[in-house]
């Protein structure tokens, strides 16, 4: 029964899923950008005067490109470990107990940098592009810092 059920979980979790994933994210954020596009069409038909913004507003533009760029670096960063489990399928070689083992371990150790990579500019980004993002993020790290700055008093007064 394993032996059945192994290559079937694992076409699904490894080929089926992050395909898809990926498919859903690029035709989301083609939909964000065709509606983007249309609601500065709508708004430039609303516009009576030439002095109105006549394409995207400021607050628009930083949404999506906030969202692009998250969306482009997933794809771009996640992509090569998919890539390298869809080529193992195909070219037995490059499977852990193939000949080509090591290129594969080593190929998927710098998949999994860019797996790392992924999600520690994600933070980055977000604080760059997004201001609630950046506000909360300030409010956060103050309130941890007075908690610390309690927790360091309150130690040196008991010595």
């Amino acid at each position: 029964m394993r032996t059945v059920m192994f290559p079937i979980s694992y076409y699904v979790t490894e080929i089926i899923v992050p395909y898809l994933t990926f498919l859903i994210l690029i035709v989301c954020s083609a939909i964000l950008f065709v509606k983007l596009k249309s609601k500065s069409k709508w708004r430039q038909s609303l516009s009576s005067s030439k002095d109105q913004l006549s394409s995207l507003t400021s607050k628009d533009r930083k949404t999506a490109m906030l969202y692009m760029t998250a969306s482009i670096m997933c794809v771009v960063f996640l992509l090569p470990t998919h890539l390298l489990f869809t080529t193992a399928i195909f070219r037995r070689e490059l499977a852990l107990d193939g000949a080509l083992s090591d290129l594969s371990l080593m190929i998927s150790s710098i998949t999994n940098f860019l797996k790392v990579l992924n999600s520690s500019l994600t933070i980055f980004i977000y604080y760059t592009m997004s201001t609630k993002y950046r506000n909360e993020f300030q409010l956060m790290v103050g309130r941890c810092r007075q908690w610390l700055g309690g927790q360091l008093e309150y130690t040196t007064s008991e010595i």
